[in-house]
């Protein structure tokens, strides 16, 4: 094994895995100098690898199939660390890699004995890498039917895969999803090196070269810098998980990385169903053994949307939620075209970026999308200093205003800190009361946007 090959692919990048296992890599790589046993099982039988699987194939797709499957469903296990170019096609040595798993995705999509697609999880996560976003697309745009089924639990890179199938079930007990956030581990080793009696000298040609080093002392403005990407980064996941899943953007911040439980995740709209493996795997079966139907035989009690048919009558989440808010019924569509007209979404709901004037200089021939950059303003704001003590304001100016970062900050520090003291500015400058006996979540609504609105009129 290749030990600082692996060693410089877990530390200085980002990671979607839970803390426990990111603390398990790190500590087997530390202990291991040698890097035999744990993470690579030298006694366990070689897998094969994709190439020699894909000189098997030709057009006209032979007997041997590259995943199991039962009563219709292709089954493909997800288990242990996710990793980048693995290059086997099964789990293996605790790792499963997101190019196998995406060319059995792709080989299923296209075999006409595959009625539906069983995700197996049980994995903590892994690796943030371009197959990952490339897997989860594959997987938002199925045509066939998918279902995530935790055989006990889906988090981090794992859970951003599960939101994205149509459906996701978790056993009961002992069930967990979730962990939406990044983590980037960074080992000091100066202290170490300097009892041992090494000095390392770092010598660059370029004020920023490999400022991120185990002989150093990592500097504070790149901790920030860090620490900015990975906030990034979460919102980036946090919008998949609250698109693939139907729910709000900011419910899904909310859980500021923390693992749900089963039960937790059925409440906030984590999961669909709580179900034993077996229980989910008989569900997905009778699922896809149904018949389609549709306007033209006289039934319409199901429909297919995003490749996966569902009964209209069971309260449903994922893609077919997502298809219900893309169709907005009269009155939305009326309220839609009241808003396109007075020009400004209502201060209480979200509104497309808009790019401020101090910030146009900045966005300009940036290269980056609307979304990027939006993700970029949201990020600066809910992750700055000024937003600790004030996180409800901080995250109305985020998500329910346009305000540029310069000046969402400068109202941040601006205003007191904790609700009280808010409460009694407020009720100084003839606000309504913020206290706890405040009569409805609306009035406090207004009180934010009245307090962003006065700001912008001062800051002009």
């Amino acid at each position: 094994m290749d030990y600082p090959r692996l060693l410089g692919r877990l530390l200085n990048r980002a990671h979607l895995v839970t803390p426990d296992r990111a603390r398990l890599m790190l500590g087997v790589l530390a202990s291991r100098a040698g890097l035999s046993g744990f993470l690579v099982d030298d006694t366990s039988p070689q897998p094969e690898k994709l190439d020699v699987l894909a000189a098997d194939w030709n057009g006209n797709r032979p007997d041997r199939k590259i995943y199991r499957v039962e009563n219709g469903m292709a089954v493909l296990p997800v288990s242990g660390t996710l990793v980048s170019k693995l290059g086997v096609l099964d789990p293996w040595s605790g790792m499963t890699g997101y190019d196998g798993l995406m060319t059995k995705l792709g080989e299923a999509l296209l075999d006409d004995d595959v009625k539906g697609i069983a995700f197996d999880f049980e994995s903590p996560g892994g690796e943030v890498h371009s197959q990952l976003f490339e897997l989860a697309d594959m997987i938002a745009g199925s045509t066939k039917p998918t279902w995530a089924i935790c055989s006990d639990y889906a988090y981090s890179a794992a859970y951003w895969l599960a939101s994205q199938c149509d459906h996701i079930t978790v056993p009961p007990n002992s069930g967990g999803v979730g962990s939406v956030g990044a983590v980037c581990l960074h080992t000091d080793m100066t202290k170490a090196y300097e009892n041992a009696g090494v000095k390392v000298t770092v010598l660059r040609a370029g004020a920023r070269k490999m400022e991120v080093n185990p002989y150093e002392e990592l500097p504070p403005d790149v901790a920030k810098e860090i620490e900015a990407e990975l906030e990034v980064l979460r919102i980036s996941f946090a919008e998949q998980v609250a698109q693939g899943r139907g729910i709000d953007l900011k419910a899904v911040l909310a859980t500021e990385a923390r693992t749900i439980n089963s039960d937790e995740a059925l409440q906030i709209g984590f999961a669909d169903e709580l179900m034993t493996p077996s229980q989910a795997f008989a569900a997905f079966a009778a699922e896809i053994s149904k018949p389609a139907s549709g306007p033209a035989g006289g039934d319409t009690t199901a429909q297919h949307i995003g490749g996966s048919t569902m009964a209209q009558n069971k309260p449903t989440r994922g893609k077919r939620a997502l298809a219900d808010d893309l169709v907005p019924d009269d009155a939305d569509a009326a309220e839609d075209d009241e808003e396109d007209d007075g020009g400004d979404a209502p201060e209480g709901g979200k509104k497309p970026s808009v790019k401020d004037e101090t910030d146009a200089g900045d966005d300009e021939g940036d290269g980056k999308s609307a979304g990027a950059r939006e993700r970029k303003r949201i990020a600066s704001i809910i992750g700055s200093n000024a937003a600790k003590g004030r996180g409800n304001l901080a995250q109305h100016f985020a998500f329910n205003t346009s305000m540029s970062v310069k000046d969402a900050l400068a109202a941040l520090a601006a205003a007191p800190k904790g609700g009280a003291g808010l409460a009694d500015t407020m009720a100084s400058a003839g606000n309504p009361d913020l206290s706890p006996s405040a009569p409805t979540p609306g009035e406090q609504q207004a009180v934010e946007a009245s307090w962003a609105s006065s700001f912008k009129r001062v800051a002009g």
